[in-house]
């Protein structure tokens, strides 16, 4: 939705951020827990917000930037990731919900495109719902369950 005059247009985030995030990501039938924590924060004098995460103690990383895009009146991000890819993305949203669609350029899984939406529940937690596109079409989508963990730590490989 379209802010009005003088309203940071990413205010409507603000449930989201300031929070860690921790949520199970196993693969079915995996005998291994692996967690997905994901940081959301201010930065850039409230201009954006930056959001890292990591996957099985650093397995996986990953860092998203987002502002607000006026020409296109949404929310604009751009994923870089330590798997050698990015994503590009866009973002609707309101004060407890967010749809969001992403073009995905250098996976080596093919993956071209990724689209999910991000519900925070009225018992605190996050549920993030994902499908990715290949050539062949829309895979099935993954739910995650998403708890508030301030204690969760981010690990990201080669990171100084």
């Amino acid at each position: 939705q379209e802010p009005a005059p003088g309203e940071n247009p990413l205010d409507v985030l603000e449930g989201f951020v300031g929070k860690t995030w921790k949520g199970e990501v196993s693969p079915p039938g995996s005998e291994e827990t692996l967690y997905d924590v994901s940081r959301w924060e201010w930065t850039l004098n409230r201009q954006a917000i930056r959001i890292r995460h990591s996957v099985g103690d650093g397995l996986y990383s990953g860092e998203t930037l987002m502002t607000w895009d006026q020409r296109a009146g949404t929310v604009a991000y751009l994923y870089a990731t330590t798997g050698g890819f990015f994503t590009r993305g866009t973002l609707r949203a309101d004060d407890t919900f967010f749809e969001a669609t992403e073009i995905v350029v250098g996976s080596a899984d093919g993956i071209l495109g990724v689209r999910s939406t991000g519900e925070l529940l009225p018992d605190g937690t996050l549920r993030i719902i994902s499908s990715s596109r290949k050539r062949t079409g829309w895979m099935d989508a993954d739910t995650t369950i998403y708890v508030e963990d301030p204690d969760a730590q981010i690990i990201i490989t080669g990171d100084e």
